[in-house]
């Protein structure tokens, strides 16, 4: 399958503060089988010397996985800048969106997939 990005790793980071939840559309066209959630302090990551680091526990909290959306939350009361790398999906999209064009903010259902079948559209919070 193909690789989602939110962008590069010296690229314009998704800005991540307090309570933030994205709705990252990976396009991938299954539900990836791995993903990885990075944090900087810098908006635009390794460009001018700053840093990435593995997100841990209520950093970005992962709440829902499915064939079109990666759900992703800071549940802490830091800000940061965010990186998702995706992938390994069976069926690969080329077209997928990453950086503000593939993100949505909105909340998960407990359904397994992250929006039921009729509105695939994330509500506001």
């Amino acid at each position: 399958g193909g690789i989602y990005e939110t962008s590069a790793p010296d690229g314009e980071l998704l800005y991540f503060p307090g309570g933030m939840r994205y709705a990252l559309r990976h396009g991938l066209g299954a539900r990836p089988r791995w993903h990885q959630v990075y944090l900087s302090f810098e908006s635009d990551g390794t460009r001018r010397g700053g840093t990435l680091a593995h997100a841990a526990g209520n950093q970005a909290e992962v709440t829902c996985v499915d064939d079109q959306h990666l759900i992703v939350m800071n549940d802490s009361c830091s800000e940061y800048w965010l990186r998702v790398v995706a992938g390994g999906a069976d069926v690969a999209d080329e077209g997928a969106a990453g950086g503000e064009d593939g993100a949505d903010e909105g909340a998960a259902s407990a359904a397994g997939k992250c929006y039921g079948d009729d509105d695939p559209t994330p509500a506001d919070p």
